[in-house]
């Protein structure tokens, strides 16, 4: 009868523990198995509980086996149907290569104030592989035999005299440009007026088809007027000229002849037009004498001979 209550009292006290360990479980779970040294591997826990179970504040310490375990934090926590469910995670590290273990990890709960148990988790094997591909490629090496100059005696002198060849190239070639460097820095700025006739008078004397005259002849004028007024008549569309143009302060007849000549000049380049030759000789009267007429301080000379 005694071992009857003896053998009841132990089956009991087994059940009671039996009933503790299933209202506890413990998951842990990595975010990779392999992993060069050094790398970031996350580390998650999740404990589910029986809300009436009390755990204790989960304290990690700073090395977990051989890894360092950083920003550890209690992710979220939530009670649903009775069941209380807290989302840890963390950062871990190494610097041991192969095969390497994270050790259980405990955690302490009571199922009632009296009581007080330790539920592990699981440990796990993680992979460390070396940034090292080839570890005889880390072997130290016996430094390299000291080659003598003499070997490579012919292949300094041709560089030498290559390296001296390029000097005296490029001092001739200094030297004797220089003279007419400083020619074209001495040479005087000719003015807007007279650059502009002499380009004319060149244009007059050449036999261009008609395209590429009215190309010159357009680049010509609108050279003229942006140095003379101080837009940038060069970078502008005709458009954009004709709207400058009143403000210039220029008579009437001369606004209505250059716009009329630029507005050839683009039929001409543009849209294939192709003029006759009384057209080509009244739009070159009109850029002679715009040139002419606004240049200050000189008589104008109306037309210039064909």
């Amino acid at each position: 009868m005694r071992r009857l209550i003896y053998t009841s009292f132990i089956m009991l006290l087994l059940l009671c523990v039996s009933a503790y360990s299933a209202d506890i479980a413990v998951e842990s779970s990595l975010d990779r198995n392999k992993a060069y040294i050094g790398d970031r591997i996350g580390y998650s826990l999740i404990i589910e509980a029986d809300s009436a179970i009390r755990i204790d504040s989960l304290e990690i310490p700073e090395d977990l086996g051989e890894f360092e375990i950083k920003n550890w934090l209690l992710e979220s926590e939530r009670v649903r149907k009775g069941v209380r469910k807290m989302e840890y995670s963390g950062i871990l590290t190494v610097f041991e290569t192969g095969k390497v273990m994270i050790p259980p990890l405990p955690i302490v709960y009571h199922p009632s104030d009296d009581v007080t148990d330790t539920i592990y988790t699981d440990s796990m094997d993680v992979f460390i592989m070396s940034l090292v591909l080839d570890d005889s490629a880390a072997d130290i090496r016996d430094l390299k035999g000291v080659k003598s100059l003499g070997e490579n005696r012919a292949l300094i002198i041709i560089i030498i005299v290559l390296l001296l060849a390029i000097a005296a190239g490029l001092m001739w070639y200094f030297f004797r440009k220089k003279p007419e460097m400083e020619a074209q820095k001495t040479e005087p700025l000719k003015s807007p007026w007279d650059e502009a006739l002499e380009r004319l008078a060149r244009l007059r004397e050449n036999n261009l088809d008609p395209k590429d005259y009215y190309i010159e002849l357009s680049d010509t004028i609108r050279r003229y007027v942006e140095r003379r007024y101080g837009f940038s008549a060069t970078d502008m569309t005709t458009y954009e000229i004709k709207q400058e143009i009143p403000k210039l302060s220029i008579e009437d007849e001369l606004n209505i002849n250059l716009s009329d000549l630029l507005d050839n000049s683009d039929l001409v380049k543009f849209a294939r037009f192709m003029p006759d030759k009384s057209l080509i000789e009244e739009d070159f009267q009109r850029a002679w004498v715009f040139v002419n007429k606004t240049k200050p301080g000189t008589p104008v000379s109306e037309e210039v001979s064909s």
